[in-house]
C-alpha cells in the first residue's frame, strides 16, 4: 500500500498528468470512444493499493482519456459494467506508464 512517504515529487505528477495532452485515448472502448484528441485529459485509474481513496487521487497510475471514455472509467456513465471498464483502464494504465518510461518521462529505479 502507498503511504505519503512514497510520494513522487509534485514535478513527475504534473509532467505525468501533462503528457496526456495532445495524445490519442488510450481507453477507446467500444461504441463510446469519441476519438477526440482534443477532449483527452489524464484519466486516473483508481485503487486504494495505489494511494487512491474517496476524492485522493492516486499520483501518477492513470491513462489518456477522451471526454467519453473518462466519463465510463469514473462511472458518470455506464454502458459497461464495472469490471470490464476497469480492467480496460487498468491495462491501458499499465500500456502507458510503460510508454512513459520508454519515453525518458519516468525513470523507475
Amino acid at each position: 500500500m502507498v503511504n505519503q512517504r512514497s510520494r513522487p515529487p509534485r514535478s513527475l505528477i504534473e509532467r505525468v498528468t501533462r503528457s496526456a495532452r495532445g495524445e490519442r485515448c488510450w481507453l477507446v472502448l467500444p461504441d463510446i470512444c469519441n476519438g477526440d484528441e482534443q477532449t483527452v485529459v489524464f484519466a486516473h485509474y483508481r485503487d486504494q493499493g495505489l494511494g487512491a481513496a474517496m476524492g485522493i487521487k492516486p499520483h501518477i497510475w492513470g491513462a489518456p482519456a477522451c471526454s467519453s471514455c473518462h466519463d465510463e472509467a469514473d462511472r458518470r456513465s455506464r454502458k459497461f459494467e464495472y469490471d470490464f471498464v476497469r480492467t480496460i483502464h487498468c491495462q491501458a494504465t499499465l500500456r502507458y506508464i510503460e510508454y512513459l518510461r520508454c519515453q525518458g518521462t519516468l525513470k523507475i529505479s
